[in-house]
């Protein structure tokens, strides 16, 4: 018969991993601290990225000037975990100025911005260069 595995602390083990260009990366590492780039919009206007935590509430002309974050450098203040599940990193200009108008903070969905690219790792951005 084939033992299970004992699990000692359930849950703690972070199994969620972004599979992109063949590399594994957890997504654990994105915490507070590091440093990333805002890359281009995924679509029209960046999904992903908003410069208000619900971004419903946001109209045509608040996206359109939101556009010209493109290209810089943000830290990850800290990370929201919702009530839905996903996380929402918080990010500011990485020499703690405003990013763009009076906005000095910006929010992200994590595993999404992450995948379509709209937050890009500096480290694999200068690898992959």
């Amino acid at each position: 018969m084939k033992k299970k595995r004992v699990i000692l602390f359930p849950g703690s083990e972070d199994t969620s991993v972004l599979k992109e260009n063949n590399i594994t990366k957890p997504l654990k590492e994105i915490r507070a601290g590091k440093i990333y780039k805002i890359g281009q919009p995924s679509n029209r206007y960046y999904q992903y990225i908003h410069p208000i935590i619900d971004p419903k509430t946001l109209n045509i002309q608040d996206l359109e000037d939101f556009k010209k974050i493109e290209n810089i450098i943000v830290r990850v203040i800290s990370i929201l975990r919702m009530s839905n599940g996903s996380s929402i990193a918080v990010l500011k200009h990485y020499k703690d100025q405003k990013v763009i108008g009076n906005i000095e903070k910006i929010f992200a969905d994590v595993d999404m911005s992450i995948k379509s690219k709209e937050l890009v790792n500096l480290d694999s951005d200068t690898q992959s260069s």
